[in-house]
């Protein structure tokens, strides 16, 4: 019986085996900076899902991450606690990262320059 179990436990999807996996955040936004221009004080919330999907023992690997209610999109993480770096459905592209253990970045970069958003977050492992 032992065995059998271990055995299901190996031959598991990486994702159901490790433990904490999905990274789960709930954010405010705090500022917003634009590229060229200075930062000023903005309000909204964002909730990211972030799973991984094959990953080397650094965590460095693909992910899939959901932005609010949109559907998964195919993401690089250099680590568990990111960056993240995806394409959004509009083709712009974003990164986000953990700054610390309630804090997070995000860059989004579309054709009219760069956005970043200095959050406030909520983290679940």
């Amino acid at each position: 019986m032992r065995v059998a179990l271990l055995l299901a436990v190996a031959a598991a999807p990486a994702p159901l085996r490790a433990e904490g996996a999905r990274l789960e955040m709930t954010c405010d936004i705090v500022s917003r900076c634009q590229a060229l221009g200075p930062c000023a004080a903005a309000t909204g919330a964002l909730r990211f899902a972030v799973e991984p999907e094959a990953l080397d023992r650094h965590g460095s690997g693909d992910y899939s991450i959901w932005v609010d209610d949109s559907p998964g999109r195919p993401a690089r993480g250099l680590a568990r606690t990111g960056p993240f770096n995806w394409t959004d459905a509009e083709g712009a592209h974003q990164s986000l990262a953990l700054t610390g253990p309630q804090s997070a970045l995000r860059i989004r970069q579309g054709d009219g320059g760069a956005e970043m958003d200095l959050m406030r977050c909520e983290v679940l492992y």
